[in-house]
């Protein structure tokens, strides 16, 4: 079900959805990931289809192939990961590049600046770089140690999107090391996409165990402000965004070691649903493989998400 909730979600964006129901725009493409995907959005949309579902047998086995089995039929996997990967696939099979736009980084790409802090024989450094993206990862802060004394149950901390959007404001210092040294980096967004893709870290490998953060991100389903996180002049104006899909997932908190799902994945355990708004009627559908029901936007927002789809006003 990871390739189901990606597929739904990337076919409520518009320029997206447009581009691959017209053929010949894909038509010369070599990649069997482009040209099996352009077939089921064509299926999906055709208004002369008299099943309620379509099958993405097609576009399964022709990610297998490509990806080397890393994604394949009847094994989960992280949905994030996926995404990345679908996203570049599709851009390469268009004859995209780091230099060479298609629709995917029309849609999608972004840039960030890094400032990076560090101390070399006793002097500061400062170094600034730009970073393309076409997702932004929110961290999120760790989970309680103690559980609730009267119910022997863990309370599920709840937070705004803005605790963790804050990241990006240019002034909330993040610590990573790497091969052994300390650096601090800010980051400030440069440039805004048309849609957005917002990524909930929530999986973390200790020495002893898998562990799945819990907590609930509260986000507005309509009007999501950004300009706070950009830098320069675009800064001055209001930069809202609606949101399209949100994708969770659900398992246990914790996956032990000595279990038979600790070899693998931490999220083959679990199960993807995807949260769809219909613009036609502003209704928001809940998709987990053939089952669809209806959703109120209030259940949306505190919802435990894992990947955000906004689009720009």
């Amino acid at each position: 079900d990871f390739v189901n909730v990606v597929v739904h979600a990337l076919c409520r964006i518009d320029p997206l959805r447009n581009f691959f129901l017209v053929r010949k725009n894909y038509e010369s493409s070599n990649s069997r990931v482009v040209q099996t995907f352009g077939e089921l959005v064509c299926k999906i949309w055709s208004g002369r289809r008299f099943k309620g579902s379509v099958s993405p047998h097609e576009l399964i086995q022709a990610i297998s192939i490509a990806s080397r089995k890393r994604f394949k039929i009847g094994t989960q996997s992280d949905c994030k990961t996926f995404l990345a990967w679908f996203l570049n696939e599709l851009h390469t099979g268009l004859g995209g590049s780091s230099k060479k736009s298609t629709i995917i980084h029309r849609c999608f790409k972004g840039k960030v600046e890094v400032t990076t802090f560090t101390v070399t024989s006793g002097k500061k450094q400062e170094k600034k770089t730009v970073v393309p993206f076409l997702f932004l990862i929110l961290d999120l802060p760790a989970s309680p140690l103690f559980k609730d004394s009267f119910d022997g149950k863990g309370l599920i901390p709840q937070i705004p999107i803005t605790q963790v959007l804050a990241k990006f404001d240019g002034e909330t210092t993040m610590d990573i090391v790497k091969m052994g040294k300390l650096e601090k980096k800010t980051y400030k967004i440069l440039e805004l996409p048309k849609y957005l893709l917002l990524n909930m870290n929530r999986f973390k490998k200790n020495n002893f165990y898998y562990e799945k953060n819990p907590t609930i991100v509260n986000f507005p389903v309509t009007g999501l402000e950004m300009s706070k996180y950009l830098r320069g002049a675009s800064a001055e104006k209001p930069v809202r965004y609606d949101l399209l899909a949100n994708i969770c997932h659900s398992n246990s908190a914790q996956i032990q070691k000595d279990s038979t799902q600790a070899k693998m994945n931490p999220l083959a355990s679990g199960n993807y649903r995807v949260h769809v708004r219909s613009k036609a009627n502003e209704q928001w559908y809940e998709i987990q493989d053939l089952h669809v029901r209806e959703k109120m936007p209030q259940e949306i927002s505190i919802s435990e998400s894992y990947i955000l789809l906004y689009e720009k006003l």
